[in-house]
């Protein structure tokens, strides 16, 4: 991919979460037998893993970020 495009990686998450609710659903409601149903859920658990993965160390720092300035502490008088 282009590291020039700007990726929300907080909706990109969100997103693979929405995604992994629905396979769980619909794995479920597949009605299989219990022992292809795990390993259904951990099959695709893994995959959605790795494709969170590969996102976050491709675009991850690609996008300029500002930090917060930090504020200084009080002076020392005003703890008097």
């Amino acid at each position: 991919g282009n590291k020039a495009i700007d990726v929300p990686l907080v909706q990109m998450n969100a997103l693979l979460g929405l995604l992994a609710d629905l396979l769980i659903e619909t794995i479920h409601q597949l009605e299989l037998e219990p022992t292809v149903e795990r390993q259904s859920l951990r099959a695709f658990n893994k995959l959605l893993w790795i494709q969170n993965d590969f996102v976050n160390r491709h675009y991850a720092g690609s996008t300029p970020q500002t930090a917060p300035t930090p504020t200084p502490p009080p002076a020392a008088s005003a703890w008097r």
